[in-house]
Parts: structure tokens; C-alpha cells; sequence
């Protein structure tokens, strides 16, 4: 009888200090099977946050909202901006003579610059000069203006007024290289960074007077 006693009183003390080591580690994070279950709930939620992070972060781009850094950065929704236009007093250009490569577009695409384009800054104004790609081209209209060309041989070449860069310079050239003359539109881009200075304007008299 008294060793049934002894027994009982072992395995309910052993019963006693298990629950006691249970409960211990439940209140500190481990459960039984030694997993950290503080652990696992924080790295399921910091996953969570950085998932949330993600997807706000495309939001903002892709409505246009990137902060600062983000531009910076590189991310999409950067963009560079044009040149303003500008008169050639606020550019400042000195007098004198600039040459360019200018693109035509305009008409079927066949036409084109035969060299480059010629802007000349003088006292009495702000000139450009250009060549045509074919000698069919008897006139052109600058802003209602009609002009004829510099020389009745070669290809035609015009001097018209010009006095805005950073856009595009409109004029209509009439051609007659068809079974009828048309006017057709045409356009070239002349930016300040695309100018190339020759040579300043000659002071008249000073060499002769001196």
C-alpha cells in the first residue's frame, strides 16, 4: 500500500513539473515541438509589410506620384524636359554667322537640305539662309510673307527672317516639279545647342577710317 503511494506521488510530481515546463516556454515564444512561434508571427508580418510596401510603391509610380528619390533614382515616369523657345536677344547671340544641320520634314519625306543652314545675326535683323534639294522651288511663305530665290541657277536657296530658337520654324515652299505647281508645308527643328558659330560681323569703316 505504501508503495502504490510513493508511486502515485512520483508520476503526479513529474505530471506537476512538465506542465510547469510547458507553460514556461509558452510564455516566452517556443512551443513544444522547440519552433520560435514569436518568430514565426514576425516574420509573417514584416513579409506582409514589405508585400504592402511593393505594391504602394507601384501604385505611386504608375499614377504618376513617385516621390523625389524615387525620380532621382531613375524609375519610370522621369522625364527630361525640352528647351524653352527663346528670341535671339534672350539666347544673346553676338552678330555674326551660325551654321546648323537642320532635318526637313514635311511633303512625301523625299526633300531635303542641300548643306547646312546658314543663320546670320546683322544689325537690320536675323536672317536664315537655306538650299532646297531641288531647283523646282520658286517661292517660299514665311509667316504670310512670300520670297523668291537668292539665284535663278542651282538649286534654290532662300534668305528668310528668323528670330525664334528651341521650335520648330514653319514655311510653305511652292514647287513646280509637277504636272502643276503645289505649295507644300515643311518644318525644321533649330535648337541654340545645334548652332555652330563662324565668324562675328565685320565692323564696317573702321579699317578705313583708321
Amino acid at each position: 500500500m505504501k508503495k502504490n503511494q510513493y508511486l502515485y506521488g512520483v508520476c503526479t510530481g513529474i505530471i506537476l513539473a512538465g506542465s510547469l515546463v510547458f507553460a514556461t516556454l509558452y510564455s516566452v515564444g517556443a512551443d513544444p515541438a522547440g519552433g520560435n512561434r514569436t518568430g514565426l508571427i514576425s516574420a509573417a508580418g514584416t513579409s506582409g509589410a514589405a508585400g504592402k510596401g511593393a505594391e504602394n510603391t507601384a501604385e505611386r509610380i504608375s499614377t504618376g506620384a513617385e516621390t523625389e528619390t524615387e525620380r532621382e533614382s531613375g524609375l519610370p515616369g522621369e522625364t527630361e524636359a525640352e528647351p524653352a523657345p527663346l528670341t535671339l536677344e534672350e539666347a544673346g547671340l553676338r552678330k555674326g554667322s551660325y551654321s546648323l544641320e537642320g532635318e526637313l520634314k514635311g511633303g512625301s519625306g523625299k526633300a531635303h537640305f542641300d548643306g547646312p543652314l546658314l543663320l546670320t545675326v546683322e544689325e537690320e535683323g536675323s536672317f536664315l539662309t537655306f538650299t532646297m534639294s531641288s531647283p523646282y522651288y520658286d517661292y517660299v511663305i514665311v509667316e504670310g510673307e512670300r520670297f523668291e530665290p537668292l539665284e535663278p541657277d542651282g538649286n534654290s536657296t532662300f534668305r528668310v527672317p528668323f528670330e525664334r530658337l528651341n521650335e520648330d520654324f514653319l514655311f510653305t515652299a511652292d514647287t513646280t516639279a509637277m504636272s502643276e505647281p503645289h505649295e507644300i508645308d515643311y518644318s525644321v527643328r533649330i535648337d541654340l545647342e545645334a548652332l555652330t558659330f563662324l565668324k562675328a560681323e565685320e565692323e564696317s569703316g573702321l579699317s578705313q577710317d583708321q
